[in-house]
């Protein structure tokens, strides 16, 4: 019930900014982050409440994680800007701890699980930021449309393609480690 009741009032802090604010630059900034805050508030609920909702994933089925060829070398997310991008934000995005990689046999595997969650979660906010610069788009709010894509662009997509590039470097070294024995069986 917390999560419904949770996600009704997030809705409607939404849909109230929208109609108070819905074509400024704060609205466009201010929309991402309460979404951000929604999605780790929901995602610690749904946690909490295991047992209860069983059955329920927050997850995307696991072809969505899967690599495409495309991904696996990383140069199209170079290409993209993505390395730029963490390294502008480097003390706020989540990273990949090299001791820790040597230092624990199962840690790749755990880091690459670990990004499942945050790129769910980012890319079910892009979704969502679409649909209101959809409704912004239809209301030809032009400076509103540009904030929102902006901000979406780099609050959701940017940590949606830095957490799959992370993802294909951690499974680019799994075979070398893997043949060395540190993984064990299951690696």
């Amino acid at each position: 019930m917390k999560a419904i009741f949770g996600t009704i009032g997030v809705a409607l802090l939404v849909v109230w900014s929208a109609r108070s604010y819905g074509r400024t630059v704060a609205f466009a900034f201010g929309v991402n982050w309460i979404l951000i805050f929604w999605a780790i508030w929901l995602s610690s609920v749904l946690e909490s409440r295991r047992g209860a909702w069983d059955g329920i994933s927050c997850r995307f089925p696991a072809s969505y994680y899967a690599l495409r060829p495309f991904e696996k070398s990383g140069r199209m997310y170079d290409y993209l800007g993505v390395r730029w991008y963490r390294r502008l934000l480097r003390r706020v995005l989540w990273s990949v701890k090299p001791a820790l990689l040597r230092s624990q046999p199962d840690a790749r595997q755990t880091m690459i699980r670990a990004t499942h969650d945050p790129e769910a979660g980012h890319l079910v906010i892009f979704v969502v930021i679409l649909g209101i610069t959809s409704w912004a788009l239809l209301s030809r709010a032009w400076p509103a449309v540009a904030w929102l894509l902006l901000f979406n662009v780099l609050h959701n997509a940017y940590p949606v393609v830095s957490l799959r590039q992370i993802r294909a470097r951690l499974e680019r070294r799994l075979p070398e480690v893997a043949s060395r024995g540190i993984l064990g069986e299951s690696g």
